[in-house]
């Protein structure tokens, strides 16, 4: 049985590592590859097809490696290709169930964080705007940046946003109105994107104070 497919957030996007298809149709990764370049325009008319280039030490040699992120349009068109073994079959449900659960997760995190999407596209001006400015970091390093931001200023880590107190859910949706607002008038002043970084940093911090100080004063109560 094929075990459960991990799936790679690219930009807040799900993706397939080509490695990982090429253990389960039970192929060399190289062939893959092949399989990719061969039909390349076709995947790219499914969306924009992701490569990463790494490097592995062999004999005191660098040899480069190339590894291919597919979306779900176009990993579903590779296994199209391969013929209805019941290792395909299997894989091609295990992708149904990957996708789906990550849809489900991505579901739940919006459900108790209305400015989710807001904020996604707020971020998404800002690194126009900071690249615009000399920036050379990708819309990824800015969600990363901003997401760590609201996270530390209200004790959660992002894989434990489905297992929150009522308050620190509060703490966040508050913290992520903050930092939406001040990326925008930050934006519209024509601040520097590290002055607005700051900013959002000063204006989450006042948006949440209250709120952890709550968490700690009921958690105190708890134990007299």
């Amino acid at each position: 049985m094929i075990n459960i497919i991990p799936l790679i957030e690219k930009e807040h996007e799900p993706r397939v590592d080509s490695r990982v298809l090429a253990k389960h149709l039970g192929i060399t990764h190289e062939a893959v590859l092949k399989t990719i370049d061969k039909h390349l325009e076709i995947l790219k008319s499914h969306g924009q097809l992701r490569f990463e280039i790494g490097v592995i030490s062999k004999k005191g040699a660098g040899q480069k490696t190339r590894t291919a992120f597919l979306n779900e349009s176009q990993s579903y068109f590779i296994l199209t290709l391969s013929r209805n073994t019941s290792r395909v079959v299997e894989l091609k449900s295990s992708l149904v169930k990957a996708f789906d659960r990550f849809r489900r997760e991505q579901q739940n995190a919006t459900d108790y964080l209305p400015f989710y999407h807001d904020l996604h596209d707020a971020i998404k001006v800002l690194t126009d705007y900071a690249q615009a400015n000399g920036s050379k970091q990708g819309q990824h390093v800015f969600h990363r940046m901003y997401n760590k931001l609201i996270n530390k200023a209200c004790g959660a880590e992002a894989s434990q946003r489905q297992n929150l107190s009522v308050n620190t859910r509060v703490n966040i949706t508050n913290a992520t109105a903050a930092v939406i607002t001040t990326i925008k008038r930050g934006i519209e002043s024509g601040t520097g994107y590290h002055e607005i970084y700051q900013q959002a940093k000063a204006a989450v911090v006042s948006v949440t104070y209250t709120g952890n100080a709550l968490d700690n004063l009921l958690a105190h109560k708890k134990t007299d």
